[in-house]
């Protein structure tokens, strides 16, 4: 049984009320229409409660907070607050819920999920899941080195799909906050992060908006979601978060494309393992090469990644092994999914980048491409080819 204390106006602790009813495994045990009543409460209950949700206006908010900081872990705080303000509420570590949803959040956070009652998360999610779309797909691009141009084809090929369909791209590196492939998109701000789906009212995922509400907008068509945009959200990071927010997006757009890098983390391995194809990004170079073979004998997770959702994208392709590129992917049992245009510098590969993104528009309508021949429309190249 979760106990919870209760503090806003008081058409607020009625409705908070009437819902926790609902719900036998939550309790409210304290209730207060104006802080300075809740918080002498508190003080005097040390330990009476298990989480105090919060419903006053937000300088009353904080005061309260205030209070429950100086507990320490006594009391875990929620805050009904408007979707999107993660960032303001977790500086001061309490949970932002969103408006008229509170209770859900609390269900959710203490994972209330015991066979006898009634989980009153669950059963809102019932009422409101889906099947996601039949076409959604997941892509995932990762290298065993930097510089490689990971970043690079994954945000292209986010902008090029985009002209066509719904597209969302997620960086998944922590190590820098200012994202690479955000750049390329053209995302000049980003407010929402990966860490910031921590309060993503997943009861309704399928509410037409809802994700885009936790995505950034861009200068091209597609969306974005950097990992993090401030240092301390790093500690957020879960593969089961990663999983969640994909399991959202399936929903929402036909194309998620995901930048994993060349760094391993647990939210970039959850994405390895959802994803529908995952291409990994190197060069013919001959250290690249042996590095490739290093990674997928000695690093890469095929325990949770099945070989037959890889395939070989050869970047900085030289003049005249345009032939050879599919041999190169051979060698190591992988289909090349693509190979990238000759360019002597970025601004270079910019051009050829946007001449083929400008042939895929010009297609003919007809049978819809599956991402492979996305990919070798994309970059000019012959799939496979051996010759």
């Amino acid at each position: 049984m979760i106990s919870i204390a209760v503090g806003g106006p008081p058409g607020f602790i009625e409705r908070v009320r009437s819902e926790i009813a609902r719900c036998p495994e939550l309790t409210a045990v304290l209730s207060a229409s104006d802080p300075g009543s809740l918080v002498d409460s508190l003080e005097r209950h040390v330990g009476a409660c298990d989480a105090v949700l919060l419903g006053f206006a937000e300088d009353q908010n904080r005061a309260v907070l205030e209070v429950i900081m100086r507990h320490g872990k006594t009391y875990v705080p929620f805050v009904s607050a408007p979707a999107g303000e993660y960032r303001k509420w977790a500086a001061l570590r309490a949970y932002p819920t969103e408006r008229g949803r509170e209770v859900e959040a609390v269900c959710k956070f203490f994972n209330l999920q015991g066979e006898t009652g009634i989980n009153y998360l669950v059963e809102k999610v019932e009422k409101t899941k889906g099947p996601a779309p039949v076409a959604a797909k997941i892509a995932a691009f990762v290298s065993c080195r930097g510089g490689a141009g990971t970043s690079f084809i994954a945000a292209h090929l986010a902008e090029t799909a985009a002209e066509e369909c719904d597209t969302v791209l997620i960086d998944t590196d922590t190590r820098c906050l200012l994202s690479q492939p955000g750049q390329y998109l053209g995302a000049k701000t980003c407010k929402m992060s990966l860490a910031s789906w921590i309060d993503f009212p997943c009861a309704n995922r399928n509410r037409e908006g809802i994700a885009h509400r936790y995505l950034n907008r861009t200068e091209s068509k597609a969306w974005f979601l950097p990992a993090v945009t401030e240092v301390w959200e790093i500690g957020s990071l879960t593969a089961e978060l990663m999983a969640n927010a994909l399991g959202v997006l399936q929903r929402h757009f036909a194309l998620t494309v995901v930048d994993c890098g060349s760094y391993l983390s647990d939210i970039s391995l959850s994405a390895l393992e959802l994803a529908d194809e995952v291409f990994l990004v190197t060069t013919p170079e001959k250290n690249d090469l042996e590095l490739l073979e290093a990674f997928l004998t000695g690093v890469f997770p095929f325990g949770k990644v099945p070989q037959s959702k890889l395939s070989i994208i050869l970047n900085k392709l030289p003049p005249g092994l345009e032939r050879t590129a599919g041999r190169i992917a051979a060698g190591f049992g992988l289909p090349l999914a693509a190979a990238a245009p000759p360019a002597d510098s970025r601004e270079d590969f910019g051009r050829e980048i946007t001449k083929l993104k400008r042939r895929l528009l010009q297609q003919p309508a007809g049978k819809p491409q599956g991402l492979i021949d996305r990919l070798k429309n994309f970059f000019g190249g012959k799939a496979g080819e051996s010759k």
